[in-house]
Formats: structure tokens, sequence, C-alpha cells
């Protein structure tokens, strides 16, 4: 039997650049980062563009940006 999904999200105050309160599937867990996907993107570090999988552009991430 496969393994079941683990899923997680953002509570509190902690800033990490996604939508608190969404929920987000893990894709690698380790002791030092955690991997999820997000937008159907694979998101790790603060990567400064992401492509559109709709449209096919590339665009800048904001990171510095407030929610």
């Amino acid at each position: 039997m496969p393994e079941a999904p683990q899923w997680a999200r953002v509570r509190g105050e902690m800033n990490c650049y996604i939508r608190r309160g969404a929920w987000y599937e893990v894709l690698r867990l380790t002791p030092e980062e955690v991997v999820l996907e997000v937008n159907r993107q694979y998101l790790s570090g603060q990567p400064t563009e992401l492509p559109c999988d709709k449209c096919g552009g590339v665009f800048a991430i904001a990171w510095d940006d407030p929610y």
C-alpha cells in the first residue's frame, strides 16, 4: 500500500512567503528543510523567478513584498 501524502501549513507569525492557513503537500522533509508543492511548481529555497504553466511566461518573485 502506498504511503499517504503529508500536508503542511504555516501557522502563527512565521513569514515563509506562502499563504498562511493554506495546505501544501510535503514533497520532502528533513531536519533542516521542508520542500512543499506550491501551485504545481516545486519551490525550494528562494528562487528569483518562476515560470507559468498556463502562459509560458517567466515572472519575478517579489520575496520582499508584504502580504
